[in-house]
This record gives structure tokens, sequence and C-alpha cells, in this order.
């Protein structure tokens, strides 16, 4: 009798170390996602931000969890308080009572960010300025993730559902930014997870099963997993669209990465145009000016509405003739964000969907739309001048929108060419 009444005092003695080791696991889980955010929006006071709030989150439910043995839904709802105290604290203090209690100019004043922040999106080229709208929404999402996750985890105790929760919203910058595989935030989030799951396995575990081997063994299938996904899955073929049927559409990569371009397996009709012009001709989608020392990646100039006079007439020097064509485009498996369009196109009609034109580069792109079923016409002016006018003109850089002639200061300089007879 003894022994049995201290095993259950041990466990009673034991599940708050349990769970505060559990919070902690699930914070650092948090944060492992906020990795790929910066490739989305740079990097400013919304980051340790987050982190702190969620992490007085889950503290909150933890202590209330402890020391008060409240109900589920009376933490979650603490949870919630403390969330929106602090949110209109930081950010909409001027409308609110006392500061930091939400008011009904508070509640107005809310959808009014997210839709600037949508906005902001929308029209801007990642990563995006950390402004105040755009840190609104991250940090509050990320606090509403964290009170979800801390049910789930803490009181529900499914730390498999909360890691394919994680996951989701890890991926979620990716997809939005399409970059190589970033190697360093996989490991980071694996690792926060398979320390999540361990946390929640060894609060239900008994010290005999603590003792034996199963921390080492579940170190070694985590660690063999993610050495595999990192060195299997760069080298795994992309998916590829196919001839025929009902296979995965082609997409664009807006960097420059013609070797993985031109290493495709099959051949595949993506889309089809016809034109006027006495040539068919170049379709272009994105021009690349900023380099960052390994790859050319695209200008990131404003955009604005699609109308008619988004892109202004093509210009020449006097007496130079400028010839108008038509092309229509037939999209058919080309999943893009971006819009192929001949060059210099001066207006484009005929588009499903909502679209912005960028007058700098005259290209077009969409946050919310997609290239593939599009069909739409656009016209384009040529300069034709003559062989003498060509000549008796010389070539010039103006001010451009973008700066095409400095490269990253950690650059390297080229090495002397030899040469080899």
């Amino acid at each position: 009798m003894p022994v049995s009444d201290a095993r259950p005092d041990t466990a009673r003695r034991g599940r708050p170390r349990g769970e505060l080791r559990l919070t902690i696991a699930l914070w650092i889980a948090l944060v492992a996602t906020t990795i790929p955010l910066l490739r989305v929006v740079h990097s400013g006071a919304w980051l340790p931000g987050a982190a702190l709030l969620m992490a007085v989150l889950l503290m909150v439910g933890f202590a209330l969890r402890r020391r008060r043995r409240m109900p589920a839904i009376a933490v979650t709802l603490t949870e919630l308080a403390v969330w929106t105290v602090a949110i209109t604290g930081v950010f909409l203090p001027e409308t609110a009572l006392l500061r930091v209690i939400p008011t009904g100019g508070v509640v107005q004043a809310v959808p009014e960010i997210v839709q600037q922040a949508g906005q902001e999106i929308l029209e801007g080229v990642a990563p995006l300025a950390a402004t105040s709208s755009l840190s609104f929404v991250i940090v509050a999402a990320l606090g509403l993730l964290a009170i979800a996750l801390d049910h789930v985890v803490l009181t529900a105790r499914m730390p498999l559902l909360a890691a394919v929760a994680l996951v989701i919203v890890w991926l979620i910058p990716a997809i939005a930014v399409p970059a190589g595989v970033d190697v360093v935030a996989f490991v980071v989030l694996a690792a926060a997870v398979l320390f999540l799951i361990r946390a929640e396995t060894r609060t239900r575990e008994t010290s005999v099963a603590r003792a034996g081997g199963v921390s080492a063994v579940a170190l070694a299938i985590g660690a063999v997993a993610v050495v595999g996904a990192v060195i299997g899955g760069p080298v795994l073929p992309p998916p590829t669209a196919t001839a025929g049927g009902a296979g995965l559409a082609a997409s664009i990569d807006a960097s420059l990465d013609l070797g993985d371009d031109l290493r495709q397996p099959n051949d595949v009709t993506v889309l089809t145009f016809r034109s006027d012009a006495p040539q068919l001709p170049n379709l272009r989608v994105a021009t690349l000016s900023l380099f960052d020392g390994e790859v050319w990646q695209p200008d990131r100039p404003r955009s604005v509405e699609l109308s008619e006079t988004a892109f202004d007439p093509v210009t020449a020097a006097d007496g130079i003739r400028i010839t108008e064509y038509r092309t229509n485009v037939d999209v058919s498996r080309l999943s893009s964000a971006y819009l192929p369009v001949p060059y210099p196109a001066v207006g484009v009609t005929g588009l499903e969907g909502d679209w912005r034109a960028v007058p700098y580069s005259r290209t077009l792109l969409t946050g919310q739309s997609n290239a593939r079923g599009q069909r739409y016409e656009v016209v384009s002016q040529v300069p034709r001048p003559t062989l003498e006018q060509i000549r008796g003109t010389s070539a010039r850089m103006d001010d451009t929108a973008v700066d095409v002639t400095s490269v990253p200061a950690d650059t390297p300089r080229s090495s002397p060419t030899r040469r080899v007879r």
C-alpha cells in the first residue's frame, strides 16, 4: 500500500514539471515557424514582439493550469483576454480605454489595418517592409496560433495535430515566395517538432520507461529523418507537367535558374499565341536586376492597378517609326503569378481576376489570381528605326527605378583570366 500510494503522488508532483517542459517546447516550435516569414517580410520589431507575446500567452496558460486548476475553457478565454489587451496596447493605444481596453474605435480600426496589410502584400514584392499594418497582422495571427496550439497540446494532448499545423504555417511563406530549400529553417523546425512530441510523451511515461532507451531511439529516428530529408529532398526531380491528360501545371520561378529549366525531361506545351507582327515576339514575365551574390532576383518596383493608362505609350526620337502589333495569348498549363506578355506592352485586355501592372518593366503580376486558363490580347509598340537612324544614335542609360550598376558588398572579386593554349 505505501508503495502504491507513493506512485500517484510522484505522478502528481511530476506533472507540473512535465507541463512546463511541454510549454517551453511548444514555444520553441512556434518560434521556429516564424523563420520562413523573413523571406516575406523584412526583420523588425514584429519578430521579438511575436516571440514575447507567444511566451506570455503560453506562460499564462501554464500558470492558470498549475496554480488555479482552472478548466480548459477558462484558460483559453483568459489567454484571449491577455492577447486582446496586448495587441490593443501595442498597436492601437490611442483609441483604447486606458490605452489597453478595446473600444468601438479599436474594433473599427482593425478591418482597416487588415485591409491595408493586404494591399501592401498585393502591391509589393517580397521581402516587404515591416510596416505597422503588416506587423499587426503577423503578431496578432501568431498570438492566436499560440492560444489554439496551447489548447491542442496542453489540454487535448494532441502534439501530432499541432505538428501538422506548425508545418502548414511554416510552408505558407515558402509557397508564397518560391526559392531554394532553406535547410537551416527546415532543420530547426524538425528538431523543434521532435522536441515537442518527446516532451509530451515524457509527461505520460513512468520512471522505468524514462530510464530505458526511449529517448535514444527517438533521437536516432529523428536524426535519420532530418538528415535524409535534407540530403534527399534537393536531389528529387521537381514535378513536371505531362504532354496530355490531367498532369501538373508547369510553373515559373522568377529567379534566374536556367540549369533547372534546361534539364526538364519532357517538352510540354504551356501556352500558345499568335501575333500580327512579322516575327513572333518574345514573351516577358519579369526583369531581373537584383543580385544577392548567388542568384538574380526580380525587380521590386511598385505596381499599379491594371487599367488602360497603366502603361505609357512607347516613345522614340523624332523621325523614328513606331509600329503597333497585337498578340493573342492562350495559357493552358502554366501556373504562375507572373503573366507572359510581349515587350514592350502598352495595353492588355481580356484578363480574368485581379492583375497589377509594373510600369517600369511593362510586366504584369498578381497576388490573388493565376495565369493558368487566361486568354488575353496584348497591344505592343515597337520602334522601327532605319539603319541610318541607328548609326546616328548613341546609346545611353537614363535614371532607372532600380539599381542596375551595384553588387552586394560581400561579392568576391573575379579572378584574373588565364589563357590556355
